[in-house]
C-alpha cells in the first residue's frame, strides 16, 4: 500500500511544483508585455509571442518521440481552444496595457473560481459546499474590486474578465480530453494559430501602411509656437502621500465626468482613449483651476500625474502640469 500511494504524492508534488514555475514564468511575461505594449501594437507583440513559444514545443515534441505525435483527431477541440485563446490573448494584453499589472492579476485570478465552478457540468466532478462556499467569497472579492458601475465601464477590466472566462473553460476542456490527446499539443495546436492569424495581421496591416502617404515631416527650426507656449509645471498642488491617496478614493473628474469629453481629452494628451484613469480630482493650479489626472506610467511603480483645464480636448488639452509620482 505504501508504494501505491507513493507515486500520486510524487505526482502532485511534482505538479504544485510546476504550476509555481508556470505561473513564475507568466509573471515574467506579463511584465515584458505591459513594457513592450507602449511603443508596438498588439497583434505584434502577440504574434511574436506565439511564435517563440513555437520552438521549445517542437524541440521538446521532437525529443520524446517526434513531431508526429501532435497529430490529432480532434481538430474541431484545438479550433475551438485556439479560437478562445486568440480573442482571450488580445483582450488580456490589452488589460496589461492599460491598467496596473496587480489589477489585472486581481481579475484574472477568477479564473480558478470559475474553474471550479465550471467543473460541475464539463467534467461532472463533485464540489462541496466548503468549496462552492470559498468561490462565492472569492466571486465577492473580485466584485468589490471591479466597482461594478464605474469600473465595470472600463473596457480593459471587461477584457482581463473575458480571458478570464476563456482561460477557465479552456483549462476545463485540456482537463476534459488530455487522456485521449498529446499533451502538447494543445499548446502547439494554440501558438499556431495565433501565430498564423497575427502574422497574417501583421502582413495586411503593414502593406496598407507602407502603401499610405507617409508620416508629414516637421521643421526642426523654432516656431511661434515653441516660442510662446511654456513647458508644464512639474509642481502639484498636492503632496506625494495625498496623490498617493486618489489612487483609493472615488475619482472627482469635475467636468471631465463625460465619459466621452474624457477619452477626447486623453486621445489629446496622447493616451488610448480607453486609459484607465487611476484616480483624478478638481485642484486649484495657481489660480487656476484644473483637473488632476493619475495615468498608468512605464513602470507597475510609478504614475503619471497630469493636471489639465477642466475644458481638456483633443484640440487644446491646457496641460497645467506633468509629471511622475512614485507609490509606495
Amino acid at each position: 500500500m505504501t508504494l501505491t500511494l507513493a507515486q500520486p504524492r510524487a505526482s502532485v508534488a511534482a505538479g504544485i511544483g510546476f504550476a509555481c514555475l508556470g505561473f513564475a514564468l507568466y509573471t515574467c511575461m506579463d511584465t515584458a508585455v505591459k513594457w513592450v505594449s507602449a511603443g508596438f501594437p498588439l497583434y505584434q507583440v502577440i504574434f511574436f509571442n506565439s511564435a517563440f513559444g513555437l520552438l521549445p514545443m517542437l524541440a521538446y515534441a521532437q525529443m520524446t518521440g517526434g513531431v508526429g505525435q501532435l497529430r490529432t483527431r480532434r481538430l474541431w477541440l484545438h479550433a475551438t481552444r485556439s479560437a478562445m485563446g486568440l480573442a482571450g490573448s488580445f483582450t488580456c494584453f490589452h488589460a496589461y496595457a492599460e491598467m496596473p499589472i496587480a489589477d489585472v492579476y486581481a481579475v484574472l485570478f477568477c479564473a480558478p473560481l470559475l474553474i471550479t465552478a465550471l467543473s460541475v457540468p464539463i467534467l461532472g466532478e463533485s464540489v462541496g459546499w466548503r468549496r462552492w462556499t470559498a468561490v462565492g467569497v472569492g466571486f465577492i472579492g473580485v466584485m468589490v474590486m471591479l466597482r461594478p458601475g464605474a469600473g465595470m465601464a472600463n473596457p480593459a477590466v471587461l477584457g482581463a474578465l473575458f480571458s478570464a472566462v476563456v482561460n477557465a473553460v479552456g483549462f476545463l476542456l485540456l482537463r476534459r480530453f488530455i487522456a485521449s490527446e498529446n499533451r502538447i499539443s494543445f499548446g502547439f495546436y494554440a501558438n499556431s494559430t495565433t501565430t498564423i492569424a497575427t502574422g497574417l495581421m501583421i502582413l495586411v496591416l503593414g502593406g496598407v501602411m507602407l502603401t499610405h502617404d507617409p508620416a508629414p515631416t516637421w521643421s526642426t527650426q523654432p516656431t511661434a509656437r515653441s516660442i510662446t507656449v511654456s513647458r508644464p509645471a512639474t509642481e502639484l498642488p498636492l503632496t506625494g502621500p495625498q496623490l498617493v491617496g486618489l489612487l483609493s478614493h472615488s475619482p472627482d473628474y469635475g467636468r471631465l465626468a463625460d465619459p466621452k469629453l474624457r477619452a477626447d481629452c486623453l486621445s489629446g494628451l496622447g493616451y488610448s482613449a480607453v486609459t484607465a484613469v487611476l484616480g483624478a480630482r478638481q485642484v486649484d493650479m495657481h489660480g487656476q483651476p484644473g483637473v488632476l489626472l493619475l495615468l498608468p506610467a512605464d513602470t507597475p511603480k510609478t504614475v503619471r500625474a497630469l493636471v489639465v483645464e477642466p475644458n481638456c480636448n483633443s484640440a487644446h488639452t491646457g496641460l497645467l502640469a506633468n509629471t511622475l509620482v512614485t507609490r509606495p
